[in-house]
């Protein structure tokens, strides 16, 4: 009876203070409350600090506050609301879960520990505080810790798809690469739009050699998001592993028409070339890519290219731009010796002769 007077009472109040146009701190949350579903947290945060100043014991404000702050990226100001929720009721795991997250994400890894820990002594069934223990043992390199936490989330949800990722790549980490592959294929069937899932079974595939197999995973990805460039460029360098060197041409091709900024696929392009047995195509690339980045060795190669076509005074270019880059390497006077020589230039050719034998003499 005295309950049910208790809340004709407050319901009296709060209509009367809305009736006589004075905002209640439960109407101010509610506005809080729909702000956040605009993704407007500061202006959510503010309605849930005038229901809180209205009534300083709304743990449920001060709560939301906490997740809003947390958004925002106000670390302090969050674990300062959160701690208050558990204040006011130290029995509840998910308010520690929620502390613990905040802190884990301001690097606070201590704490979140704790918290993590303290949520699962009150509620063993909190699958998401076991997967972020996981987490931060993991940090800690508390590697049997971080597999234990991973494997309980499992237990406790069987479809947690990231607890598999998350295990999977602890797992190829520690060189256990076939239980990583089994996690990545699980967490696949799950969602089979993982891309973590696939991009992190596709390195383990690569370390086991099985390069078809990653090719696959890459060309999944590929398929996901046709702009991925890490996963273009990665299947083309795994194709070139794979002695596949058409398709590692094309995937260079396709990383350079996405981000023409990317120079340095021009040499990988060149490479690819080189070993196709397109020495004509690969100098191309070379040469774009050496006018950012010059490098003796591809000069000496171009020079060789040049010296095969007999184009005698390309080669010594490239030589002499070498030779600048690698003034004491007497190899390259010896080389570039030898085309003056076929360019019957003897005068330069003994010149550069000399110059190989003193930096020979030099040599400890």
């Amino acid at each position: 009876m005295r309950t049910s007077v208790r809340l004709l009472v407050l319901l009296f109040f709060v209509s009367t203070s809305s009736s006589l146009g004075q905002t209640t701190a439960v109407e101010y949350f509610n506005r809080g409350t729909n702000l956040v579903t605009a993704k407007d947290y500061d202006s959510a945060i503010a309605h849930f600090s005038k229901a809180i100043a209205l009534d300083p014991k709304f743990s449920i404000a001060y709560r939301s506050r906490g997740l809003a702050r947390e958004v925002n990226k106000n670390f302090a100001g969050a674990i300062t609301d959160l701690t208050k929720v558990i204040e006011f009721d130290p029995t509840i795991a998910t308010s520690y879960y929620e502390r613990g997250h905040a802190r884990m994400i301001a690097g606070i890894s201590d704490g979140a520990l704790a918290d993590y820990s303290k949520a699962i002594e009150i509620d063993p069934k909190l699958t998401k505080a076991y997967y972020f223990r996981g987490t931060i043992r993991g940090y800690r390199l508390d590697f049997v810790g971080e597999l234990a936490d991973y494997s309980k989330a499992i237990e406790l949800d069987q479809n947690f798809e990231a607890a598999y990722v998350s295990r999977g790549l602890a797992r190829r980490l520690r060189g256990d690469t076939d239980g990583a592959i089994a996690d990545f294929t699980k967490a696949i069937s799950i969602a089979p739009q993982s891309r973590s899932a696939y991009r992190n079974r596709a390195k383990a595939y690569e370390k086991k050699e099985n390069y078809e197999k990653a090719i696959a995973d890459f060309s999944a990805l590929i398929d996901l998001d046709p702009s991925d460039i890490d996963s273009v460029s990665n299947r083309g360098q795994i194709r070139e592993l794979n002695k596949d060197f058409s398709g590692a041409i094309e995937d260079y091709t396709r990383v350079l028409s996405l981000d023409p900024t990317k120079d340095y696929f021009y040499r990988y392009r060149g490479n690819a070339r080189k070993s196709f047995g397109d020495f004509a195509r690969a100098v191309a690339d070379y040469e774009i890519y050496l006018h950012n980045n010059p490098e003796p060795d591809l000069y000496v190669f171009i020079a060789s290219v040049k010296f095969s076509d007999q184009e005698y005074q390309l080669a010594i270019d490239n030589l002499t731009k070498a030779i600048a880059l690698k003034p004491e390497s007497a190899s390259l006077y010896r080389i570039r010796a030898s085309v003056y020589r076929a360019m019957n230039d003897f005068k330069r050719a003994k010149s550069d002769e000399k110059k190989d034998a003193e930096l020979l003499k030099r040599r400890p």
